[in-house]
């Protein structure tokens, strides 16, 4: 489980903690800045998800040629598929929420989605990564005997 959080990068933890601080002076409406830097931090979240997915969906990170060419063999091309298509919905969903936003005036229920969404594609995002690796690691370990 430790190991799983050090694959995090600095601005999905930056972002993360931006988004909840916000989310709270949101609801305790403690200032009106907030709903904008709560925005940004959502950016900030999305490119942080986008750094993540660019360094750990790469096919063909395991250091066995014939695995890797294959495509049917290929360990880490569903992984690299399942956290691309992720990363594109959350674009997708959070760009909706912004644009109801915009037009309509929704009460916290979208910030709290945004926030709970945020939450649960990191976790998977880490989970599929780490069930990836360990893997590898077990191809790995059972080459060398």
């Amino acid at each position: 489980m430790k190991r799983m959080f050090k694959r995090v990068n600095v601005l999905q933890v930056i972002s993360l903690f931006g988004i909840l601080i916000t989310f709270i002076f949101i609801v305790l409406n403690i200032t009106k800045i907030a709903t904008n830097i709560f925005w940004v931090f959502v950016g900030i979240q999305i490119c942080g998800i986008v750094m993540f997915v660019h360094k750990w969906s790469k096919e063909g990170i395991t250091p066995y040629r014939r695995l890797d060419r294959n495509n049917e063999k290929n360990i880490t091309r569903k992984t690299s598929d399942s956290l691309f298509w992720l990363l594109v919905s959350y674009i997708f969903v959070v760009c909706f929420i912004f644009i109801l936003k915009m037009f309509s005036s929704l009460d916290y229920g979208d910030y709290l989605a945004i926030v709970n969404l945020t939450i649960v594609c990191d976790l998977t995002m880490l989970y599929w990564v780490d069930k990836t690796i360990n893997q590898v690691a077990i191809i790995e370990k059972s080459k060398l005997k």
